[in-house]
């Protein structure tokens, strides 16, 4: 109150104007125009108020200050307080006790009827139009052309820095690494003949001497001709005493496969050469039963191929394992992943025979990931960059997704990290921006075709828009901004 009395006694004309703002605590109890009174009393102000709020309004009132809702209106009305009266009140000059206009002098006569008529003509009709300006409104309904806008932004996601750059279009990565080790067997493809079973017979052994001769079980006898064909006999044996006593003992091949098939009479030799002084051999029959059977050899294709496969299943499980070490917001493109061995280990040497080779393998796999939301934003800003002029990127349209991405070295010399250039694709959805503004000034006053014809020409429509006046008798939009409500409506929605 101080101030506004400080500055009430500073105003260099004679008349002001206090406009008292909404939720202001000044100014709302009677003591305070009490105050307000008597400084501008002692002024010898011309004072007028301009407040929307009731209090406010109603205080003033009793004070006998004029209360309006505009500034223009409240200069008109601003008048001087005269002298206090016997209820404490000051009041506007021109007024009577009691705050009531003082009656005009009585003139009698057909005049005053008249002029009564006159002025409740002329209510009537300011009423009527009033209400004609009020009561009607209207609502315009439209909807911007609009499209999909799509844009192919590349970027960097480099773990060598810790910021984004949406200028530059990089982000900010991470590498991670790991090792693991895995086995994994294959059938070797390539076949050949192995020898099998060992063949048999019998063979005679025949005494040189007059005396008794023991054969030993495992005695070789052998081939003479051709390549030495041995066998071992099978069981002992003893020559009974004088020369030429005979007997008949089984043999069986040294070595497996058919080589151990001879013909009758070519085991004639005994290895042992003492015993061979005493006893001579023959076999009277073939020998028989050497076989041969298929088996695999390991090759180098064997050996390529199942270097083939293992790498796959460990850079399988190797992806699962870093994908595993992501954040929720984290991506990790494949093409990051790089996998190298550490070292491999074949269970058979090349040309060796098997069936089935074997391998056991370790290798380090690291990948570069980096956020997704992060790769997103700079999307976004590349996207709006791009949005024509007159248009915006309607809230929740946009979508952006990795297209693509590929490995990189880092141009410095004294840091080769590995940085991954990715491609996203990004789309948004786009429309015509429409001023509610605009639209109301176009339309107003005007007749409905007349209004509909001039918002297809000045706006970007995707189709006609929507007029519609209440009452429906009403052919023309009201002059009232405030009774003309815009909607916009987005054809992506």
């Amino acid at each position: 109150m101080a101030v506004l009395q400080a500055k009430l006694r500073a105003v260099p004309q004679r008349q002001a104007v206090l406009v008292v703002p909404g939720g202001t605590c000044l100014l709302r109890r009677e003591v305070d125009f009490a105050l307000l009174c008597h400084c501008v009393a002692a002024q010898g102000l011309a004072l007028a108020l301009v407040s929307y709020d009731p209090q406010v309004r109603t205080l003033a009132r009793r004070s006998g200050f004029p209360v309006s809702g505009s500034v223009g209106r409240a200069q008109k009305k601003a008048r001087p307080l005269t002298r206090r009266m016997a209820n404490g009140r000051w009041r506007m000059a021109g007024e009577s006790r009691g705050n009531r206009p003082v009656a005009p002098t009585a003139r009698g006569g057909w005049e005053e009827w008249l002029l009564l008529l006159v002025l409740i003509l002329g209510a009537a009709l300011a009423g009527a139009g009033g209400a004609l300006l009020v009561w009607p409104q209207a609502t315009v309904t439209v909807v911007p052309a609009g499209g999909t806008l799509e844009q192919q932004v590349q970027l960097t996601a480099d773990p060598s820095i810790e910021l984004v750059d949406v200028e530059a279009a990089e982000i900010p990565a991470r590498l991670i690494r790991t090792e693991i080790k895995g086995q994994a067997q294959v059938s070797t493809l390539a076949r050949e003949d192995a020898p099998d079973a060992r063949a048999t017979g019998q063979v005679v052994f025949v005494n040189r001497t007059s005396e008794p001769v023991e054969v030993p079980q495992g005695a070789i006898v052998a081939t003479s001709m051709g390549t030495t064909i041995k066998f071992a006999t099978v069981e002992e044996a003893i020559l009974a005493a004088g020369v030429g006593s005979a007997v008949r003992v089984g043999i069986e091949a040294l070595d497996p496969g058919p080589s151990g098939n001879v013909g009758s009479f070519l085991i004639n030799r005994v290895a042992d050469a003492s015993l061979a002084l005493k006893v001579r051999v023959a076999n009277e029959q073939s020998t028989e039963g050497g076989s041969v059977r298929q088996v695999g050899v390991v090759t180098v294709a064997d050996k390529e191929r199942l270097w083939a496969t293992l790498l796959q299943q460990l850079q399988q499980q190797a992806c699962a394992r870093l994908e595993a070490e992501l954040a929720p917001q984290e991506f990790l493109p494949v093409e990051s992943i790089s996998v190298v061995v550490l070292d491999g280990t074949y269970d058979h040497l090349l040309g060796e025979v098997a069936d089935f080779l074997g391998m056991t393998m370790r290798v380090r796999a690291q990948g570069v990931a980096f956020d997704l939301a992060q790769a997103q934003r700079v999307a976004r800003a590349v996207l709006e960059r791009a949005v024509p002029a007159g248009r915006a990127l309607q809230p929740g349209s946009f979508h952006a997704e990795v297209a693509q991405a590929a490995m990189a070295m880092s141009d410095s010399e004294e840091e080769r990290s590995p940085r991954v250039q990715v491609v996203m694709k990004a789309r948004g959805w786009t429309e015509a921006i429409i001023i509610p503004g605009r639209v109301i000034a176009l339309v107003q006053g005007k007749p409905i075709p007349e209004a509909t014809a001039g918002l297809r020409a000045s706006l970007p429509l995707k189709e006609p828009p929507l007029l519609s006046v209440e009452p429906e008798w009403w052919d023309r939009v009201p002059w009232l901004p405030f009774r003309i409500q815009v909607v916009v409506t987005s054809e992506g929605a």
